[in-house]
């Protein structure tokens, strides 16, 4: 099972591409790949003033079947224990020194940890949080597009591994 770690901005490009979300339902609901979050996208979701708009991430969240994971790292004045993973001193080191460069992206720095000590891959649209993923935490980053294609290659990879693949298609699902 392949697991992604989802920043907030991933979930409007779900909500968007009908066919996208219907992908990720069926490799969810299929065990191939599961879908986390922290606490600062549930946030980012708490603090949506629309109430239908809210309701919709929810909705989508339980589709997903989402999961919410304690954020790797302690923040000052921002982490809430209860929901903050305690991590190793070489990592808490790398998170500090990662913090340093990146100026006000602390909870970018702290998610990119996260998917890290979750072994999964971080998918963003944020480009200075892919780069800065990558080069400055050592984490697999991915954009909508990137895992988008991973999600369909993985459908194909399901499909032909099913009997008689070759009379499903995609629009099966």
């Amino acid at each position: 099972m392949q697991k992604y770690l989802l920043d907030g901005n991933i979930f409007n490009e779900i909500l968007a591409d009908q066919e996208a979300k219907q992908d990720l339902k069926f490799l969810v609901g299929n065990g191939v790949v599961k879908i986390l979050i922290t606490w600062v996208v549930a946030e980012e979701i708490d603090e949506i003033s629309r109430f239908e708009k809210k309701e919709e991430f929810r909705a989508l969240f339980s589709e997903l079947n989402v999961k919410q994971v304690p954020l790797a790292g302690l923040l000052l004045d921002r982490s809430k224990l209860d929901q903050t993973l305690l991590i190793p001193w070489n990592e808490a080191q790398l998170l500090e020194h990662a913090i340093s460069f990146s100026i006000n992206d602390d909870n970018d720095m702290a998610i990119a940890m996260t998917a890290k000590n979750q072994n999964a891959k971080l998918v963003t649209q944020d480009k200075r949080l892919l780069k800065k993923a990558a080069s400055l935490i050592g984490v697999k980053a991915l954009d909508w597009f990137e895992f988008l294609e991973l999600c369909r290659t993985d459908i194909r990879n399901l499909q032909e591994s099913l009997p008689n693949h070759r009379d499903r298609n995609i629009a099966d699902r």
